[in-house]
C-alpha cells in the first residue's frame, strides 16, 4: 500500500531525511512480498494488504500436535512485541526463556525477567563449558547467550509452553540445536508482530506517541540515531530471516498485525497456544 507519509509529525523529528521513510517502506514491501509468495505460493498476492493477508492465512493454518510449545516471538521496533509477549505470559501459562548478557542492566529492567546479568569472565566460563545453546556478540552492547539449563528448566516448569523473545536468526539457531531437536512431544512455532500497513508510517506514529510521554521534553524528539536503531535497515534485515525460519522443519509461522491492541490480543487468545 502506497503512502505519502502525510500523517507523520515532522516537527518532532530531527536529522532524518524526508526520503528515508519511503526508502525503508520500499524495502519492507519487497521483503513482505517475497515472504508471502514463498510461504503461500498458490495465493494471488496482487493488490492485497500483505500484512493482513499473511495474518489471516497463518492463523487459519496454525495447529497443535503436542502438549507443549516453544514459541519464538519477534517483530520490528515499535510493533508492540513486548506488550503481546507479556500478554502471552500472563494469559497462556507460558514461561519466558531468559538469556544471559554481559551488558549492564538498564533502568527499569529486572534481573531474571529481562536478562541474567553476568560478568564476561562468567559468560566465557559457561560458554567454554558448553552450557549455551547459542551465543551472540553485539558490538558495543556485550555478549548474549541462551543456556541449555534455562530452556530445560522452563520447559519442565511450564504447563503449556515457553516463550523465546529474539530475532528470527537466533530462533533458527535455537530450533535447530541438538537439544531442541531431541525434545519429544514439543511443538515449535514463531510469531511475527507486524504494524499495520503502511508499516513505516504506522511505526513512526507509534514511536512518536511513545516518545511524547517522556517527562523530559528533549527526549520527545525522534532523533536520527533513535529512528535508525528502532526502524532502520537492521529491522528489515532481521525480518528477512523470518521466511527462512518459517520453512524450518516442524516450525509453524503465525503473523499478528498490531495497531489495535485489543483486536490483536483477541486473535492471540483464539490461537491454540
Amino acid at each position: 500500500m502506497m503512502s505519502d507519509m502525510s500523517k507523520i509529525n515532522w516537527d518532532m523529528i530531527q536529522g532524518v531525511d524526508r526520503e528515508r521513510p519511503a526508502e525503508l517502506q520500499n524495502r519492507w514491501d519487497a521483503a513482505l512480498g517475497e515472504t508471502a509468495m514463498t510461504l503461500f505460493p498458490g495465493v494471488n498476492w496482487g493488490g492485497v494488504d500483505l500484512v493482513a493477508e499473511l495474518e489471516k492465512l497463518t492463523h487459519a493454518n496454525f495447529h497443535r500436535e503436542h502438549e507443549k510449545l516453544i514459541l519464538g516471538l519477534n517483530g520490528p521496533g515499535a510493533s508492540g512485541k513486548g506488550t503481546f509477549g507479556r500478554h502471552i505470559l500472563t494469559t497462556k501459562g507460558y514461561l519466558k526463556i531468559v538469556n544471559d548478557t554481559t551488558r549492564a542492566k538498564r533502568d527499569g529492567e529486572v534481573e531474571g525477567e529481562d536478562y541474567y546479568y553476568i560478568s564476561e569472565e562468567e559468560f566465557f566460563k559457561r560458554r567454554d563449558a558448553g552450557e549455551y545453546l547459542m551465543t551472540l556478540e553485539r558490538p558495543g552492547r556485550g555478549w548474549y547467550g541462551t543456556r541449555i539449563s534455562e530452556v530445560a528448566l522452563k520447559l519442565a516448569q511450564s504447563r503449556k509452553g515457553v516463550l523465546f523473545e529474539d530475532n528470527p536468526e537466533n530462533q533458527i539457531k535455537l530450533f535447530n540445536s541438538d537439544f531442541i531437536r531431541e525434545q519429544k512431544n514439543v511443538d515449535l512455532a514463531t510469531m511475527e508482530i507486524l504494524p499495520r500497513t503502511p508499516l513505516i508510517e504506522t511505526s513512526i506514529i507509534q514511536l512518536q506517541k511513545r516518545l511524547s510521554e517522556e517527562p523530559d521534553p528533549a527526549k520527545r524528539i525522534l532523533t536520527q540515531p533513535v529512528f535508525e536503531a528502532t526502524l532502520g535497515d537492521r529491522q528489515v534485515d532481521e525480518f528477512m530471516h523470518f521466511e527462512k525460519l518459517a520453512q524450518q522443519p516442524g516450525v509453524q509461522p503465525v503473523v499478528v498485525m498490531s495497531g489495535d491492541a485489543d483486536r490483536a490480543k483477541h486473535l492471540i487468545d483464539r490461537l491454540p497456544l
